[in-house]
């Protein structure tokens, strides 16, 4: 039997074999699964790495050349740029003013005209056309038409005290019209009723304007008008008239 010396001896022989076939180029790599998170963390570090260097130098390299050509031009360099941000920075605000303004535009006007007859006809008529020694024609009111939708529902929810120096009938309108249960949005919708009223009562009155300003149609008494008889017609009373 192999002594203890002699065992060691064979293993290390082995050992050494095995180190000289890794010199050699025989030794394989672990597989992916088999490295460890720490190894593909930093291969995935040194990637971002060298991502971020390139696209420093491709920076640089664009700030050094200003006056080559790239991709896109502006006519007028930055004052046109500047310019156009500017322009649409107005049509923002103006846009965003208009929304803050409009706050009733989900309101709905066939409902406001039943609020309105539930509570405003006492003063204002059926037809919102006022009422003598009572409300105001809300039909013609510059006033409505002048104020924008925020602002009047915030009128009908405070009223008009008669002592108001804009009170031009000298009656108290009370706040909501005198009823208490209506709320913003029900404000809201008797808005929209009233702007479609007006709406409806301008195109009216611009139908009755275009009717009298037309001339009068020629009819056939009148002298030099065109006949409207047939052709016929008139070759046969021609021909009567000659007999």
């Amino acid at each position: 039997m192999p002594n203890s010396d002699q065992t060691s001896h064979a293993a290390t022989v082995s050992h050494g074999k095995e180190v000289l076939c890794a010199r050699r180029g025989s030794y394989e790599p672990p597989l992916p699964e088999a490295q460890s998170a720490l190894s593909r963390w930093i291969v995935r570090a040194e990637a971002a790495l060298m991502v971020a260097l390139a696209v420093a130098v491709l920076v640089h390299v664009g700030r050094a050349n200003p006056n080559e050509s790239g991709p896109i031009k502006f006519a007028g360099g930055s004052s046109a740029i500047s310019r156009i941000a500017a322009a649409d920075l107005a049509a923002a605000t103006s846009a965003l003013a208009a929304a803050s303004d409009s706050s009733t535009s989900g309101a709905d006007p066939s409902k406001g005209q039943v609020l309105f007859m539930q509570t405003c006809t006492s003063c204002h008529g059926q037809q919102a056309q006022g009422l003598p020694h009572m409300g105001v024609n809300l039909r013609e009111s510059k006033f409505v038409a002048t104020t924008n939708d925020r602002k009047l529902v915030a009128f009908l929810k405070s009223g008009r005290k008669p002592t108001d120096a804009k009170n031009i009938t000298g009656l108290l309108m009370p706040p909501r019209g005198g009823n208490v249960s209506l709320d913003e949005n029900s404000l809201a919708d008797i808005v929209a009723f009233l702007r479609q009223v007006q709406k409806e009562h301008a195109d009216q009155a611009q139908r009755e304007n275009a009717g009298k300003d037309a001339p009068p149609s020629p009819t056939a008494d009148a002298p030099g008008a065109p006949s409207t008889r047939p052709v016929a017609e008139i070759e046969s009373s021609k021909q009567a008239k000659i007999e």
